[in-house]
């Protein structure tokens, strides 16, 4: 039995046998005669016609093919009392008084009911008999098979909202019943059916908390603590054993003084301490390595349940990565990150620290809860504020890489203090950073621990067990002669694991090629001491003949080190093919291969990556999810093309520092910068993407948000739009556009003759969806032949679908989604052009200006501006509700030329979309007012009004619970009180284009009245008082403007939390 049915049928049958119990109590009553009969058989009729119907509902819901035999005996037993029901129906037919005032009629019933007294007795019993049988099925419904299945539902990643909504009923039904027919059941069936309520409430408890984790969730949360290697078994016991492995007496004098003093203070700040503990080091000491290693170390666990006292410990984590996406390196992913792990490890917290959101989910079961960054700040605060939080728990925090973060890092130290201050007793921070003077400085009154000082011992163990396994399966004859090596690398490494590694490939080679003991001491001494100078030395001894080849290599890594992977091992062995011919890509016929002979292939790509680029790159397996936090699994056998390809990245992050250097760059410029390093990438990828089968490209494992062709050809389109300019506004194509296209056109034409042309595919919508933050949940579902287009169409790529007919861009325009689509899907023209936000990549203006040629293009080739989707208003509310509330929807953290404090004015797509004849209703209405009660602030509610045609229908850009506050005394609160507290989008046009409004409200005019035509393929030729170009021209210099909207940012007067901070002082 399905367990979600499991539930319905509890309170099916739990109704069936207290019904079924009335039946035979007033059965009795047919015994007599007279109008006593009558009137029992006229009660016995209305219950009879209950139980049949609950009897025909019970048996829908089996048997299946692989029935229980339970199931089989459920079935059998529906189906008796249908025939019983149908026999006592005829039965009471056969016995009423056809005429009620004639006495002869009465007493030829009486005659009836007197005659088949033996027959109604028979009935009755066989009534009785199937009663009690069903309450030992109600018995046997908290049997551990039945109770297991629903237990399983509270850990599946596959239940769905349907299921939800399904459990949530069901419950609600069984909870009334056993409120209502309790009475007439047995005791041992009303325990089991309590317990099936307990578990299948602790299944939606289990959905209310993952529905928030997942709106916390983003791309690559845990993926820097899984890319960090593990400690060796015999590192770093020391810091927390006081007889490790490699015990400090074994070490030097003051080595071992440096380690019996950092054991003592870290021991100590561990049970006993508050405050911040600071670990540092210089690059490549191995400061990851450590955090890693004491995150999962089992002792330092025990040392802070000691701390903990009694209290539940909560352990969160989060690692810093320059290297990484933008909420890898940013304030904002630390806090996302830290919430995710402690609520993770402590969901009770949950409805404390999101009481909103908690109370939301459960009444709306059947939506993904989305959460903004002021509401993910508010919740933060909440959990360091609210003293319901430390009642029953401890924190701590390990953060690991505080120079990797992209911020002011002084600005970064300073808010560590506030947190651990703001409840000194049950929060306390391990941090861990390079040596710098912000950190230093700013960290020098807390206990602390110089990682490079102490690990000359770790370094040595490391480096024996390294030379003892490389020699003795290799070299067994001079493996007592290398000894000395060991302590010859150990001193020259001063604590640097990273040079060690880089000093060990090289040592290792030699021992492969043969090299004698001599040789192999000569190499080490070559070896400069400082990690600059080793990289410089390594990066020299390139060879001549292999520096096209691994500079390219090097140049194809750089470009994509802000990735959360690297490039395909498979696409570097193609590499040296492009190289000889550019069009290789292009000419090669899809193909198939052998396991066997792709195994060979990538061990060769392999051993060339290590070759030619002298360890300053590795590769590393490849992870099974690109979007999972469980991200340090790898593929398995089943995942073609070979479960040996991996991720070519950079060795450490100082790899990368080394070759960002002006003068290494120039250095590889003179050799390859005449190389377009865009083109390779594309063309490795084209040629790996026909080499590899289905499978890898296109299998969707259940653990995965995308696919991973889908996630590298994403990366292409964001690097051609964004990072290489690849489209220009000039009016003829350039030739690197040109080959873009036509590198698109080949993608599109290998992805149709892969994919089976009955089948739909989907890509993960990563960013955002309008204002909204997805939840890992949604997707964009396509056929093979439009897969290309519609991933094209989110990223503005309007240059290829002038290359199409528009019959995709109209099916998705249609204001309907297409039959296949399921809950999960944004297929809606506004939602996919916006799925990705509008500072997403490049800068603001570049992609706002994209997208309204995109529009541009769609207009004139008849897509209607006025048509409404399912899941949005028209394109022209929709956009503007998106740049008149941008709190979370652009991305300004990396955008020089837009800074946070100054919106965009929408004015160019606003004339687009008027000229198209785009109607529109929309007004903001403002109140009421409410004052702080300590600070005296006055803000303003604002909410937007789109009309009728919306009113009381929530869509995904904005739904009626959501408001904004705005300044008493910002330009739109002062222009709105003007206006009567209530702001037209034809007075919006007056505040952005002072100089344009009357033109542009023209426009709005004639469209609300109605006189452009409903065929949307005519343009409407309206008289300026200047060319259409010179409009064009003047509208794109002012789009940047003062900010009107001044919004409030910090918790407003609805929060449940500081709501009464607020009064309110005026409704307007």
């Amino acid at each position: 039995m399905e367990a979600l049915a499991a539930i319905g049928l509890a309170s099916n049958l739990l109704q069936f046998v207290d019904v079924g119990y009335k039946v035979v109590s007033t059965a009795k009553e047919m015994y007599g005669t007279g109008s006593e009969a009558s009137r029992a058989n006229e009660n016995i009729e209305l219950i009879t016609k209950e139980l049949k119907r609950l009897s025909m509902k019970l048996n829908g819901h089996g048997p299946t093919s692989q029935a229980t035999e339970d199931e089989q005996a459920l079935s059998k037993l529906t189906r008796e009392c249908q025939k019983w029901s149908d026999e006592t129906l005829a039965l009471l037919e056969y016995l009423k008084n056809r005429n009620p005032k004639s006495c002869i009629g009465a007493a030829r019933a009486a005659v009836r009911n007197y005659r088949k007294k033996g027959e109604k007795e028979q009935l009755v019993q066989v009534l009785d008999s199937c009663r009690r049988q069903l309450d030992l099925q109600l018995t046997s419904m908290s049997r551990s098979e039945i109770m297991a299945k629903i237990r399983d539902l509270s850990k599946s990643t596959s239940l769905t909202n349907t299921d939800v909504m399904q459990i949530n009923d069901n419950v609600k039904i069984l909870q009334q019943s056993l409120q209502e027919y309790t009475t007439n059941i047995s005791s041992q069936s009303l325990e089991g059916l309590r317990e099936l309520l307990r578990v299948s409430d602790q299944t939606l408890m289990w959905y209310k908390q993952e529905n928030i984790l997942r709106a916390l969730r983003f791309e690559g949360m845990g993926n820097r603590f899984h890319d960090v290697e593990d400690a060796h078994e015999k590192t770093f016991e020391w810091l927390l054993e006081e007889h490790g492995h490699n015990h400090p007496d074994d070490s030097t004098s003051q080595e071992n003084t440096f380690r019996l003093e950092a054991r003592e203070r870290f021991t100590d700040w561990l049970q006993h301490r508050g405050g911040i503990f600071h670990i540092s080091g210089k690059p490549g000491a191995g400061k990851s390595t450590l955090m890693k290693f004491l995150c999962k170390n089992q002792l330092a666990r025990r040392y802070l349940e000691n701390w903990s006292s009694g209290k539940a410990l909560v352990f969160a984590k989060t690692f810093f990565w320059r290297l990484g996406n933008d909420s890898q390196k940013s304030l904002t992913g630390l806090i996302r990150t830290l919430l995710y792990e402690t609520l993770s490890a402590a969901p009770a917290l949950i409805p404390i620290i999101f009481p909103t959101h908690w109370g939301r989910v459960g009444g709306l079961l059947n939506s993904m809860t989305t959460l903004e960054l002021d509401e993910i700040e508010q919740a933060f605060d909440n959990l360091l504020t609210n003293q319901i939080t430390f009642e029953k728990h401890k924190i701590v925090f390990f953060i690991d890489g505080l120079d990797e973060y992209k911020g002011h890092h002084t600005g970064l130290v300073r808010k560590l203090f506030s947190w651990t201050s703001s409840n000194p007793d049950n929060l306390k921070i391990c941090v861990a950073s390079r040596e710098w003077t912000q950190f230093t400085v700013g960290f020098e009154r807390c206990p602390k621990l110089r990682i490079h000082k102490c690990t000359h011992e770790d370094i040595s163990a490391f480096v024996n067990h390294r030379i003892k396994q490389c020699s003795e399966n290799f070299r067994p004859a001079i493996h007592d002669s290398l000894g000395f090596l060991v302590e010859k690398i150990t001193s020259k490494a001063e604590g640097v694991f990273i040079w060690v590694r880089l000093a060990l490939n090289a040592t290792e080679d030699g021992i492969l090629n043969g090299d004698s003991v001599s040789d192999l001491e000569a190499k080490i001494d070559a070896f400069p001491s400082e990690l600059g100078d080793l990289y410089q030395h390594l990066f020299d001894s390139i060879h001549v003949s292999d520096r096209q080849k691994a500079f390219e290599t090097l140049r194809m890594v750089s470009y994509v080190p802000g990735s959360d992977s690297g490039l395909r091992l498979l696409q570097f062995w193609f590499l040296n093919k492009v190289i000889v011919d550019p069009d290789f890509a292009i000419k090669m016929p899809v193909t198939e291969t052998s396991e066997e002979n792709l195994t060979e292939i990538l061990k060769t790509a392999q051993r060339q990556i290590y070759g030619r680029c002298k360890g300053l790159l590795e590769v590393r397996p490849l992870k099974l999810s690109l979007n999972s936090i469980s991200s340090s699994r790898k593929f398995d056998d089943t995942f073609p093309p070979s479960r040996r390809d991996g991720e070519v990245r950079f060795m450490h992050s100082t790899a990368y520092e080394f070759l960002k250097q002006s003068q290494i760059d120039q250095a590889i410029d003179k050799v390859v910068g005449h190389v377009d390093i865009f083109h390779r990438i594309c063309h490795t990828f084209l040629a790996s993407l026909k080499f590899a089968n289905e499978a890898w490209y296109f299998h969707h494992h259940v653990e995965k948000n995308d696919s991973p062709f889908n996630y590298e050809l994403c990366r292409l389109l964001d690097f051609a739009i964004g990072t290489e300019r690849v489209f220009s506004h000039d009016i003829s194509p350039n030739q690197r556009q040109i080959h873009f296209l036509n590198f698109l056109d080949e993608v599109e034409v290998v992805t149709m003759a892969r994919l089976s042309s009955s089948s739909t595919y989907r890509y993960h919508v990563d960013r955002q969806i309008g204002n909204r933050n997805t939840d890992g949940t949604k997707y964009v579902y396509t056929s093979p032949q439009t897969h290309i287009q519609s991933l094209a169409t989110s990223h503005l790529i309007h240059e290829f679908l002038r290359r199409k007919d528009m019959a995709y861009l109209k099916s998705i325009s249609s204001g309907s989604n297409p039959p296949f689509i399921r809950y999960n899907a944004v297929n809606d023209l506004a939602l996919i052009l916006l799925s990705k936000r509008i500072g997403g990549y490049g800068t603001l203006k570049l992609r706002y200006d994209r997208l309204c040629d995109m529009l541009e293009m769609c207009f004139s080739r008849g897509i209607s501006p006025n048509y409404v989707g399912q899941f949005t208003e028209s394109i022209l509310d929709y956009m503007i509700l998106m740049f008149i509330f941008p709190m979370d929807r652009f991305n300004y953290d990396n955008d020089t030329e837009v800074p946070y404090a100054q919106p965009m004015y929408p004015v160019r797509l606003l004339e687009l979309c008027l000229r198209y004849g785009a109607r529109s209703q929309l007004r903001l209405r403002f109140g009421p007012i409410y004052q702080h009660k300590l600070s005296n602030v006055v803000i303003v509610e604002v909410k937007p009004d789109l009309g009728p045609t919306y009113r009381d229908k929530p869509k995904l850009v904005w739904s009626p619970e959501k408001t904004s506050h705005t300044a008493i005394t910002s330009p739109i609160s002062v222009f709105a009180k003007k206006r009567g507290w209530t702001v037209t989008l034809r007075d919006l046009i007056e505040l952005w284009a002072p100089d344009d409004h009357e033109i542009l409200q023209s426009l709005l005019d004639r469209n609300n009245r109605g006189d452009a035509t409903t065929d949307v393929d005519a343009q409407w030729p309206v008289t300026l008082s200047y060319s259409e170009d010179e409009l064009k021209k003047s509208l794109r210099t002012i789009e940047l403007r003062e900010d009107l909207y001044l919004w409030y940012r910090p918790v407003g007067p609805h929060s449940d939390r500081n709501k009464e901070e607020w009064k309110k002082i005026s409704d307007i």
